[in-house]
């Protein structure tokens, strides 16, 4: 499993807002976290740090968007800012299955002979709402569609392990299959997840 404790020891046991402070110093400590658990992915880092009664306790590594960051409806990019998870999948299946339309295929994504080259939807999904209207959620403000839940972005696991790190999904932040169980179980819905620069 691709989990562990922060590098830096001082940096173990702070807030999400401190984190956010910490590295990236334009932060207004403007904040939409409510519940127990937190999320902030770094796209620069192309990490998922995981913050547990405020305090982190794990980190992630993960793969955005291969194109820039960007809100807008057909980018292929990992949108920016506060999220929710609004719907989770996938409970109970094996390590690999295949979702479509979230669905489960029942299928390990091995038994498609164009895995290598499509980049299925696997193992769980953690759909993502944006929270900021006219940013990631609704129309931007030249009418474009800039909405995350509309634009299916999730959490989800890869087929592609040894991409995670670096930029490589269609906007969707790819993790491993065992590390998306894991985010699974300890997720509820309407966690609050960050997505930075």
């Amino acid at each position: 499993m691709n989990i562990r404790l922060p590098a830096v020891p001082e940096m173990v046991g702070i807030s999400l807002v401190e984190y956010l402070q910490n590295v990236w110093p334009e932060y207004d400590g403007d904040n939409e976290i409510v519940g127990d658990m937190a999320v902030y992915v770094s796209i620069a880092e192309q990490r998922a740090y995981i913050f547990s009664k405020f305090s982190m306790c794990a980190i992630y590594n993960v793969s955005t968007g291969a194109n820039p960051p960007c809100n807008t409806q057909n980018s292929n990019g990992t949108p920016l800012g506060w999220h929710e998870i609004s719907e989770k999948y996938g409970d109970g299946a094996p390590e690999g299955t295949v979702f479509i339309a979230r669905q489960s295929t029942g299928s390990h994504f091995t038994a498609y002979d164009d895995w290598q080259t499509k980049g299925y939807v696997t193992t769980r999904i953690l759909r993502l709402r944006g929270l900021e209207m006219g940013k990631n959620a609704g129309l931007d403000e030249n009418g474009h569609c800039c909405d995350t839940y509309d634009r299916y972005i999730y959490f989800h696991g890869s087929c592609f392990p040894e991409k995670l790190g670096s930029p490589h999904s269609m906007g969707c932040i790819n993790m491993s299959s065992a590390d998306i169980v894991k985010l699974y179980e300890l997720l509820p819905e309407q966690t609050r997840v960050y997505i930075g620069p």
